[in-house]
């Protein structure tokens, strides 16, 4: 994994050496990258060891800026899946994207992108280097955040402190990678042309002066409502909470996404945005 992601140019330009096993070094500040390898599935039979060990390996990329954790992410992946060959003597049979996540941890500030991957690695005989050029990838990104009007103290800015949902105004794009998902800057709505299996990711936080306030947070699709929730418990007054959900969802074509937000509490007062992400990544 090392020998591999360390060799990466375009990984380079972005986190320079800055890839660890396990953890990083204290002293090195975002962005970063680290890997786990966590379990490891032999094939042995009776008269012999196995032959080929299937390892889960966890790869995270962490940045203050998430466009450059999103950058990290693609990256990873088209030097990581499907790849294959010897690398510092290890017979690399395969290696297989399975999964990605994304959120931001508000106790750091930093955004976490994690890739599993599966490897499958000979011990015995020699592999077969991967032909990368031929892997077509069919993923695209479309990433969404508030204008400053609509923030607290902000022009425009929209009190959540209701029991009666509304749309988060997520109105202009910070990145977006292909030509398939689209962000409506009036409608605060992101469109899909494609049908396919799609990440929806979204974080909020608010500001309120009042104490016991509960914003919460759901998406919708079209109007379906997914079924889970990211919420906040507001305990003292003059504070902020940020919550925020990831889901895998398969939309079709021509399907447009919302963020909603509402008070779950019956405390009257004022929730106003702070700060939001919403993401749309077509990943199958």
């Amino acid at each position: 994994m090392y020998n591999i992601l360390t060799n990466d140019s375009a990984l380079a330009l972005i986190v320079d050496e800055k890839i660890y096993p396990e953890v990083a070094k204290q002293s090195d500040a975002a962005p970063y990258v680290t890997y786990t390898v966590d379990i490891s599935e032999t094939s042995g039979t009776k008269s012999a060891s196995s032959s080929v060990d299937e390892q889960t390996v966890t790869v995270h990329g962490i940045s203050e800026n998430y466009s450059e954790c999103m950058d990290i992410g693609i990256a990873v992946r088209a030097v990581l899946d499907r790849n294959g060959g010897a690398f510092a003597g290890v017979q690399v049979q395969s290696v297989d994207f399975e999964r990605a996540d994304v959120h931001f941890d508000f106790d750091h500030g930093v955004y976490i992108i994690e890739h599993v991957y599966t490897m499958r690695v000979l011990r015995v005989g020699n592999a077969t280097e991967a032909n990368l050029a031929s892997v077509t990838s069919i993923y695209q990104i479309q990433s969404a955040d508030i204008k400053g009007t609509h923030l607290v103290g902000g022009a425009s800015a929209i009190d959540f402190n209701s029991a009666t949902p509304q749309v988060v105004p997520f109105n202009q794009s910070y990145q977006s990678t292909g030509t398939d998902i689209a962000l409506g800057t009036t409608t605060h709505i992101i469109t899909v042309a494609a049908s396919g299996w799609y990440r929806i990711s979204w974080g909020v936080e608010f500001s309120t002066g009042t104490d016991d306030v509960m914003p919460s947070t759901y998406a919708k699709v079209e109007t379906r409502e997914m079924p889970t929730e990211a919420g906040a418990y507001m305990t003292a007054g003059g504070t902020t909470a940020g919550c925020a959900m990831s889901r895998t969802e398969y939309l079709t074509a021509n399907d447009r996404v919302q963020i909603w937000a509402y008070d779950r509490s019956s405390v009257s007062g004022t929730i106003y945005l702070v700060a939001g992400f919403f993401i749309v990544e077509r990943i199958a």
